[in-house]
């Protein structure tokens, strides 16, 4: 007996926007001394100008010539001796920004412990330094994949900025977009939502701020969206980052990208290929130019490029590109970051449908190790995997394979989060038909019980969510 084959392609986003933020202290602490004082305050003066024009070089993207005048400002205040204090921290956390954004994630890490000590020892934790500090250090957690770790410190950072009465700055609108990202990160949609609309709505009500980025977090809630099937939401909020992202030309050029290759999913899914691809192209020129061909976001920007074929069934052309995408990733990030277990679970779709089930197998399996080590055992990412690794061993006929998987694709589904989400219910019925393959008739009908259930309460929510509008009207 067969079932409707469920598997859906898990094509990754190209790198949504990550917020950071450069620290930049207003009125310093005094230097205190006799007569070294006054050459002292000349050279922290002097370092702290140089810290401002590096912050302003990394806004653009200007990493090399940014980290130059960060290491400047740092050898200035060493030779003022200043180098203990919580102003070399500021220093030192934009020096790890800038080797974090270069990719150098082991240095960039040495530099925001240091900056960590500096700060905490001058000036406390309760300080909006230490916040920001924390905040560029979640970047960090999340380029090398460990989500939970940058939810905490942006956890973290939150409760300071709300403790020193800033949870309206669009600082802490930094953090609230880096936390929702971190979420969505996790799977965690319903969660990240409420912290991308936040983040926008501050943004919004300070536009004089130089800092205010409202693309960003706009274009992270249109992703969010784009995962929940919410497509026209999507595709509006994405439109609308696009227009204020092209009136700022350069500023931005990663968000830039990943505005472009969303919209272009979107519009796919929307069966609008033509401008989909268009788009597509776009975001890959714009990689290419101003970030590089060596950047991950170009590898991410590329996988969009090879699920535009795999959603136009051109499967043999979507695997090199998928290919091609899981050598780069796992090159860049390591064999062992969450981005190469959804290169492995791309790749491992196109072959599914090209009738490859051994080799399909194997790369979902060591996809499965990845989000189970990154994710959990319990997780909406690991039960996907398990779910499509139930599709390809019942395509190849291992039914009690099958079944298993299936089995565990549900449990870590349930432990995740809604159970009563309309996919749970429809895998419970592809299960459903598998034990009573297996002759196992009375979980058969429970399965089948449950997926009933789910179904009349996802109608009856419907119908009174349209009642309600009908009545707003």
């Amino acid at each position: 007996m067969t079932y409707a084959n469920l598997l859906r392609s898990p094509v990754r986003l190209a790198a949504p926007a990550v917020a950071f933020v450069l620290v930049c202290l207003g009125s310093p602490p005094a230097v205190m001394g006799q007569s070294a004082g006054a050459e002292a305050q000349k050279l922290q003066a002097e370092a702290l100008k140089l810290n401002e024009r590096g912050a302003a070089l990394t806004v653009s993207g200007q990493f090399a010539a940014a980290g130059a005048l960060l290491r400047q400002s740092y050898a200035l205040l060493e030779e003022a001796h200043l180098n203990g204090t919580a102003v070399a921290g500021s220093v030192l956390t934009n020096v790890g920004l800038v080797l974090e954004r270069s990719h150098e994630y082991a240095d960039a890490r040495e530099n925001y412990d240091r900056a960590t000590e500096l700060i905490t020892k001058e000036l406390g934790e309760n300080c909006e330094e230490f916040a920001a500090l924390l905040t560029d250090s979640a970047i960090l957690s999340l380029d090398t994949g460990d989500y939970a770790d940058a939810v905490d410190k942006g956890r973290h950072a939150y409760r300071i900025e709300q403790n020193i009465q800033s949870e309206n700055t669009t600082r802490a609108a930094f953090t609230l977009n880096n936390l929702g990202l971190a979420l969505y990160e996790l799977g965690r949609y319903a969660e990240a939502e409420p912290l991308f609309s936040k983040a926008i709505a501050i943004q919004n009500a300070n536009p004089a701020d130089p800092l205010s980025e409202t693309a960003q977090p706009l274009h992270n809630l249109a992703a969010n969206e784009k995962e929940i099937g919410r497509l026209e939401a999507a595709k509006q909020h994405d439109t609308e980052a696009l227009k204020l992202i092209q009136n700022r030309p350069g500023r931005d050029p990663l968000t830039h990208v990943a505005i472009l290759s969303n919209l272009s999913v979107v519009l796919a899914e929307q069966r609008d290929f033509k401008a989909a691809r268009s788009l597509s192209q776009q975001a890959l020129d714009l990689c290419a130019r101003t970030l590089g061909v060596d950047d991950p976001s170009y590898a991410a920007t590329l996988s969009h490029a090879a699920s535009l074929d795999a959603r136009q069934h051109r499967y043999k052309k979507a695997i090199e590109g998928f290919r091609r995408v899981l050598d780069m990733d796992e090159s860049q990030l390591g064999p062992m970051h969450p981005r190469v277990a959804a290169d492995l679970s791309n790749l491992a779709v196109q072959l599914y449908y090209e009738k490859h089930y051994e080799e399909a197998t194997g790369l979902f399996i060591r996809a499965k190790a990845i989000e189970e080590k990154s994710y959990g055992l319990e997780s909406r990412k690991t039960a996907q995997t398990w779910h499509d690794l139930a599709e390809v061993y019942h395509a190849s006929k291992q039914v009690d394979k099958s079944a298993d998987a299936m089995g565990r694709a549900i449990r870590a589904f349930e432990a995740s989060g809604d159970k009563d989400d309309p996919t749970l219910g429809v895998w419970l019925e592809g299960y459903a038909r598998l034990l009573k393959v297996q002759q196992r008739y009375s979980e058969s009908e429970a399965a089948e019980v449950r997926s009933m259930g789910i179904k009349v309460h996802n109608a009856l929510r419907a119908e009174s969510s349209s009642a309600a509008v009908t009545a707003v009207r």
